[in-house]
C-alpha cells in the first residue's frame, strides 16, 4: 500500500514478511542478525544475514576495517553490495572524478555492471536528472543527464590482462570527458572543451551532450558499487545496470571547481553513511566459517553463509533436510495452501476444500454432458463452480443443438439452444490459470482430469462437434488444424459437411456422391455465397461489388489505384483519403535491415470523427504480435505498443482535441522501451514501458495498416478494443525511421476504398 513521503511524496508500507522499496524482498519472520545488518530467508528456516558497512560473519557480530572496499554485484536474494555517501554538493556545472579498480575474476564482471550512480527519476516530461559510470560488454560506460537527454561516452575494450584500471572522468556545463589511464601513465587530462574518450593509447572520441539544459540536478545520495536497490521502474530511463559491480574500487576522489583540490566523498571524508555486503580487498570472510557435511561457504562482499548440499540444511549443514522442506531437491511440488505430509515412499500432497489432483494445484474450464444434461464446471482456484442447463439434450443423434459457455471474471453461464442459465459469485477468484492444451471430445489420459470437473467417473464424447469458437476465433477441427488427436472421423462421411453452403443454402448429394447447393432467394453461386446482386456486377480492376440489399443494387470497392462508380479510372495521388471503410496496407521493403530496438514514425493526418485508427505497424494476426498503434478515442491522441508478452497500458494525450478536418503532426520514437511522442513538434507523452526491458525490439513483420484493416476483419476484435472504427479522414507525409523520403502510397501496397486527397481543401 503506496504511503506519502516527504523526500519522494509516497512509499510502500509493507505487509509482514516483505521489504524493499517496492515490497519486493522477502523477509525473515524473526531476525537472529546483529548490528542492524538485513535478514533474508535462504528457506523457509535457514537465514542469511547481509552485514552492513564494517561488519561480516555469519551474523555480522564481526567488525571489519574496510580501506579497498570488495563488491560483489547483486546476490542471490537479490539484494546488492554497495556503498552510499552523503549527496556531494557543488556538482551542478562542474566535476571531475578519478578511481581506480580492479576486476572479479569471472565473466559476469564485465557484462553489465554499475560502478557509480547518483540521480532521480523525472516526472512527466520534466526529465530525468543522474550521472552513471559502468561496464557493458567489457567497456566503460559513462553517462549522465541534465533533464534534457542522455549523453552516453563509451569507450574501447578494456585490456583485462591489467591487474588495476584507473579512470578519470568530469563535466563541464554540457560537456564532458572519460578518460581511462594505463597503471604508471603520466599523461595529463585534456582540457573539457568536447565530450571525448581516451582509453590506453588511442585517440580521443569526441561527442555533444543532447538538448540545452546545462546543470544537473540531483538530490540522492552518491552510490558506489551498485544501488541501494535494484528497482528499474524507480530509476532514470537510461540508467540502467543489470548488475552491481563486482571488484574493488579504491582511491575515489572528487573535485567541484576547476583546478581545485580533490576530496574523498563523504562526511567526514572517506566515511560512507550506509553499505551492505562490502568487504575488504583480498580478505577472505570464508576462512572464519567451517561449513559441515559438503556445504560450501559463499562469500558476497563481507556477507558469508554456507551453501548446503541435498540432504542437509541449517546455518552450518549440520541439520538433515525432509522430502517436504522446501530445501528438498526436487521441492516439493504441493501447491500454496496445500499440506505435504512424507511417506514411506515420498509424500502426498492434502489439498484445501476445492483444489485437486496429485499436487492440489489443478484449474479447469469444461464442458460436459451428464445423465443427458449439459454442464458447465469451472475452478479458478478457490472453489468448483456447476451450471447445468434446463433441458435435456436429445440423444438420438438427430438434432443439432447450440451450447454457449463462458465466464467473466467469477460470473458464468451456460446456454443450450437460446436457454440461459447463469451464476453471479461476489466473492472469489476471477482469473483462470490454465496452460494446457484445448482439448474438444475427451482428453489424452482420462486420469489427467480432475474429478471435480465431471459429476460422474470422465469417459469421452460419442457424438458429434463442429463449429467450436473460442474468444471469437474458430477452431480448425481438421487434422491439420489441430497438434494432435485419436479416434475422430467424418461425421457423415460425405462432401456435404458444415458451412460448405453459405447462407443458408441446403447441401445435396447428387448420385456420383458430390454436393450441390440449393440457395435462398438473394443467394447464388455453387456454394451461395454470392449475392444476387452482384452476380454480373460490373466493378473492374480486382474491385469488389458490395450488395445493397435495401435498394436491390450494389457498389464497388475499389482496390488501391482506382476509383470511379465501377473503379474504371486510374489515380495516383500523395494525399490518401479514407472513407471510415477503407485500409491501405504497406509492406516495408526495408524491413530486414532496420533496427527494431528503435523506432521512428511520423505522420500527418486529418479526421472528421472523434474515433479513428490512424496506424497499425504490426501483423495483426494474433493478438500477441508486435504493434504500435495510433489513432483517437474521444477525439484525443491514443498510442499504444506490444513489444512482447506483456501488453502495455495505451497512453492517451488529452490536453488537446483533434478533430474538425484540421491538419496534426504525430511522431511516435521507441528507444527500446521508453516511447516519446510529439504532436504537432511539442513532446506530449514520455513512457518507459518496461523498465527491466524484457522485451525491446518492436517486431513488426514489416507490415504497416494505414485508416483501417481488410474489410472482413473487425477494427474492435483485432485491436482488443483500443480502437473501434476506421479512419474518416486524411494521411499524407509519412515517414519510417530515419527514412530520407515518404513512403510511396501506390508502391509496395494494397488496399481498398482509398481516394485521392490531394486537391481537397481539410
Amino acid at each position: 500500500m503506496p504511503y506519502p513521503s516527504d523526500a519522494e511524496n509516497w512509499f510502500c508500507k509493507c505487509p509482514d514478511l516483505y521489504s524493499g522499496k517496492l515490497c519486493q524482498f522477502n523477509a525473515c519472520e524473526r531476525s537472529p542478525c546483529g548490528h542492524g545488518a538485513t535478514c533474508v530467508p535462504k528457506t523457509d528456516q535457514d537465514t542469511v544475514c547481509l552485514c552492513p558497512y564494517g561488519r561480516t560473519g555469519l551474523l555480522c557480530n564481526e567488525a571489519v576495517n574496510v580501506t579497498r572496499p570488495r563488491f560483489s554485484g547483486i546476490d542471490e536474494f537479490g539484494s546488492t553490495s554497495f556503498l552510499a555517501y552523503f549527496t556531494i554538493h557543488n556538482m551542478s556545472f562542474y566535476f571531475e572524478f578519478q578511481l581506480k579498480f580492479t576486476l572479479a575474476n569471472n565473466r559476469s564482471a564485465v557484462k553489465d555492471n554499475l560502478i557509480i550512480f547518483t540521480g532521480q527519476k523525472g516526472q512527466g516530461l520534466n526529465g530525468d536528472d543522474f550521472l552513471a559510470l559502468g561496464l557493458r560488454k567489457g567497456r566503460i560506460v559513462y553517462k549522465f543527464n541534465l533533464g534534457s537527454g542522455v549523453a552516453t561516452i563509451l569507450s574501447e575494450p578494456l585490456n583485462l590482462a591489467r591487474d588495476i584500471h584507473i579512470i578519470h572522468f568530469g563535466r563541464s556545463l554540457k560537456t564532458g570527458w572519460l578518460k581511462y589511464i594505463k597503471p604508471n601513465s603520466t599523461s595529463e587530462a585534456v582540457t573539457i572543451a568536447n565530450i571525448f574518450l581516451k582509453v590506453d593509447d588511442q585517440r580521443n572520441k569526441t561527442g555533444s551532450s543532447p538538448g540545452q539544459l546545462v546543470g544537473l540536478n540531483v538530490f540522492s545520495q552518491f552510490y558506489v558499487g551498485g544501488y541501494n536497490e535494484y528497482t528499474p521502474e524507480l530509476l532514470p530511463a537510461g540508467s540502467h545496470f543489470s548488475n552491481g559491480f563486482q571488484g574493488c574500487i579504491f582511491d575515489l576522489q572528487v573535485q567541484t571547481i576547476r583546478n581545485g583540490r580533490f576530496r574523498t566523498p563523504g562526511k567526514p571524508e572517506g566515511h560512507p553513511n550506509a553499505g551492505r555486503s562490502v568487504g575488504q580487498c583480498e580478505d577472505t570472510p570464508c576462512s572464519l566459517v567451517q561449513c559441515k557435511n559438503g556445504g560450501t561457504c559463499i562469500a558476497r562482499g563481507s556477507t558469508v553463509y554456507c551453501k548446503c548440499p541435498l540432504e542437509w540444511k541449517g546455518a552450518l549443514c549440520t541439520e538433515t533436510v525432509s522430502v517436504c522442506d522446501a530445501e528438498h531437491a526436487p521441492p516439493p511440488r504441493c501447491a500454496q495452501g496445500s499440506t505435504c505430509v512424507p511417506t514411506p515412499y515420498g509424500y502426498t500432497c492434502q489439498c484445501l476444500l476445492g483444489t485437486t489432483g496429485m499436487y492440489c494445484e489443478q484449474y479447469f474450464f469444461s464442458v460436459s454432458l451428464t445423465h443427458g444434461f449439459v454442464q458447465l464446471r469451472y475452478n479458478l482456484g478457490d472453489k468448483t463452480v456447476i451450471l447445468q442447463a434446463s433441458d435435456r439434450v436429445d440423444a438420438s443423434g438427430k438434432t443439432w443443438h447450440l451450447v454457449h459457455a463462458g465466464r467473466k471474471g467469477n460470473e458464468g453461464y451456460l446456454a443450450l439452444d437460446g436457454k440461459t442459465v447463469t451464476q453471479n459469485l461476489t466473492v472469489g477468484m476471477t482469473a483462470l490459470d490454465a496452460t494446457t492444451d484445448f482439448y474438444v471430445g475427451g482428453v489424452s489420459s482420462l486420469n489427467a482430469i480432475s474429478s471435480n470437473a465431471v459429476e460422474d467417473e470422465p469417459v469421452s464424447f460419442t457424438g458429434c462437434i463442429r463449429e467450436v469458437i473460442i474468444n471469437e476465433r474458430e477452431l480448425q477441427l481438421t487434422e491439420s488444424g489441430a497438434h494432435s488427436g485419436a479416434n475422430v472421423g467424418d461425421w457423415d462421411g460425405t462432401a456435404c459437411g458444415y458451412k460448405v453452403c453459405k447462407n443458408h443454402g441446403s447441401c445435396n448429394l447428387n448420385r456420383f456422391k458430390q454436393f450441390t447447393c440449393t440457395c435462398p432467394p438473394l443467394w447464388t453461386g455453387s456454394t451461395c455465397a454470392v449475392s444476387v446482386f452482384c452476380a454480373d456486377h460490373l466493378c473492374q480492376h480486382h474491385s469488389l461489388c458490395i450488395p445493397n440489399i435495401p435498394t436491390a443494387s450494389y457498389s464497388c470497392a475499389c482496390s488501391l489505384g482506382w476509383e470511379g462508380k465501377y473503379c474504371e479510372k486510374y489515380v495516383s495521388f500523395l494525399t490518401a483519403r479514407f472513407a471510415g471503410n477503407s485500409y491501405i496496407k504497406y509492406t516495408d521493403p526495408y524491413y530486414e535491415t532496420r533496427n527494431l530496438k528503435f523506432t521512428k514514425v511520423s505522420v500527418n493526418f486529418t479526421s472528421n470523427a472523434s474515433e479513428a485508427l490512424i496506424l497499425w505497424m504490426g501483423t495483426a494476426e494474433d493478438e500477441d504480435n508486435d504493434y504500435l498503434a495510433v489513432g483517437l478515442h474521444n477525439g484525443k491522441l491514443k498510442v499504444a505498443f506490444n513489444l512482447g508478452e506483456r501488453i502495455s497500458v495505451p497512453l492517451t494525450y488529452n490536453k488537446t482535441l483533434l478533430c474538425c478536418n484540421k491538419w496534426h503532426s504525430v511522431t511516435v520514437i521507441q528507444n527500446r522501451t521508453v516511447i516519446k511522442v510529439y504532436l504537432d513538434d511539442e513532446m506530449v507523452l514520455y513512457e518507459d514501458l518496461d523498465p527491466f526491458e524484457q522485451y525491446v525490439a518492436l517486431n513488426y513483420g514489416g507490415i504497416c495498416y494505414f485508416g483501417g484493416f481488410e474489410l472482413h476483419r473487425d477494427i474492435t476484435s483485432l485491436t482488443s478494443a483500443l480502437f473501434t472504427q476506421g479512419l474518416i479522414g486524411k494521411v499524407k507525409d509519412v515517414i519510417l525511421f530515419q527514412d530520407s523520403k515518404n513512403i510511396q502510397f501506390l508502391q509496395s501496397s494494397e488496399g481498398y476504398n482509398v481516394y485521392s486527397g490531394d486537391n481537397q481543401v481539410p
